[in-house]
């Protein structure tokens, strides 16, 4: 059995954070203020190699695009891809975001680059020898040793069962989003979230809700069979209830996220996050479909490994933000630890990369790559120093081999050059540039 932190979950146009924008509700809630604080020490990396993997949306991938996750930072002004980074070991793996299309690899032994697939994907993942992608069409695999590939689902952009007027009065029309994400291989099942999405907009300009489809599904490599275990249909809407009555009575209107994201398959059930406060688990028969975790404010990020969740989340208090990270088992579905996190710290912290071998943490915080343990954030250790302004920057890490990965470009340039570097012993090599290999 593959979790699901050892994933390839890679964006196109937007990245796993912002995805899930288009699978759930728009977060109302503001952006935590990051009030810097300084702490310096310097350690060499001494990693062994791993299997690594960075959640969204988020993708999970994701996290934001997580089409697996409602993230609650407000949407940036533009919306550029964030260059995610993916390895089987051997090579890394991301999206050409210059062109907004190819799935691109790097060998880590002898720095060629070569195009793994030649369209525009907007979701993708390796467990094993197969390749699992979508694009704007459906959902495909790949197996990587043959080349032979496969439709597993296709994607219409169409839904029969849609709301076509709110409050008497038409909506104006709007494509249907769909996608999948979330990829959990065990044997020859594969378990995955497909998502769909419209805006209910009275003109081009006014949006007043949006109506999701969630499916938890399973695919048979071996006979082809698709299977749904879980679905839900609903109305998320941005006026009040009694002021948003539709043509579909029996679909339920709500004033809340309520769609499920972060799947995770682990000791023959699926774990996920319902709205953006309860973990639940279900059989992968569809049956015992119960809760297991209730947060007292809001999940921002969770990550899978194998048995344990570690959350993310935060809670209002008398207008005061509260950060905590918290380990949940799911062998007997207690909290091992809860941890109070500093709220500038905890603002770094929805886009993580983990070291599944070390149970180690990294992120980006005051132009450094930090490490820490998820119970003592605080303790955090300055891997690696930037000598450019990385802070405005859209960032992503990613531990292979022993080394540490880095891709970054400016987020606020509309032609922005973007790099990936490796970054061994504390010093920096870059290896890519705009998709090709570095020769400056």
């Amino acid at each position: 059995m593959y979790n699901s932190t050892t994933l390839i979950d890679a964006i196109s146009n937007i990245d796993d954070q912002y995805l899930n924008r288009y699978f759930s509700k728009k977060s109302k809630q503001e952006k935590h203020s990051c009030n810097k604080t300084s702490k310096t020490s310097h350690t060499k990396l001494k990693w062994v190699s791993v299997v690594a993997a960075c959640l969204a949306l988020v993708i999970s991938i994701s996290a934001g695009i997580w089409i697996n996750r409602l993230s609650n930072d407000q949407m940036r002004t533009n919306d550029y891809s964030l260059i995610k980074l993916y390895s089987d070991e051997s090579k890394l793996y991301f999206i050409d975001t210059r062109n907004q299309s190819n799935l691109i690899s790097y060998n880590l032994e002898d720095g060629s680059i070569d195009t793994l697939i030649d369209k525009t994907i907007n979701q993708s993942a390796i467990i094993d020898t197969e390749l699992f992608f979508t694009t704007s069409e459906g959902m495909y695999v790949k197996n990587l040793e043959t080349g032979t590939e496969e439709k597993m689902m296709d994607f219409s952009g169409l839904k029969t069962n849609s709301v076509t007027s709110v409050n008497d009065m038409p909506l104006f029309e709007e494509a249907i989003i769909e996608g999948c994400s979330d990829f959990n291989k065990n044997g020859s099942i594969v378990y995955f979230l497909y998502g769909a999405e419209k805006k209910l907009s009275i003109d081009e300009h006014n949006v007043i809700g949006n109506e999701c489809w969630k499916t938890i599904y399973a695919y048979n490599l071996v006979s082809h069979e698709l299977f749904d275990i879980k679905s839900a249909h609903s109305i998320c809407s941005y006026l009040s209830e009694k002021d948003f009555v539709t043509d579909r009575p029996e679909i339920p209107v709500l004033l809340h996220d309520t769609s499920f994201h972060s799947l995770h398959f682990y000791n023959g059930n699926l774990y996920y996050i319902t709205g953006s406060a309860e973990i639940r688990s279900i059989k992968a028969d569809g049956t015992d479909d119960n809760a297991v975790y209730a947060s007292k404010g809001t999940i921002r990020n969770i990550i899978w490994n194998n048995q344990l969740g570690y959350i993310s989340e935060s809670v209002e208090n008398n207008n005061n933000t509260e950060a905590y990270h918290t380990v949940l088992s799911l062998n007997d579905k207690t909290v091992i630890s809860e941890t109070r996190v500093e709220t500038n710290l905890f603002s770094t912290f929805d886009n993580l990369c983990y070291d599944m071998t070390n149970n180690r943490f990294y992120t980006i915080f005051e132009n450094n790559i930090i490490s820490f343990a998820f119970d003592k954030p605080a303790d955090y250790t300055v891997l690696y120093t930037f000598n450019i302004g990385i802070d405005h920057m859209r960032t992503n890490l990613i531990v292979v081999g022993g080394n540490l990965f880095c891709s970054y470009y400016d987020a606020v340039s509309n032609n922005s050059d973007y790099y990936i570097i490796r970054i061994s012993n504390n010093q920096e090599e870059i290896i890519v540039k705009n998709g090709a290999p570095y020769d400056e």
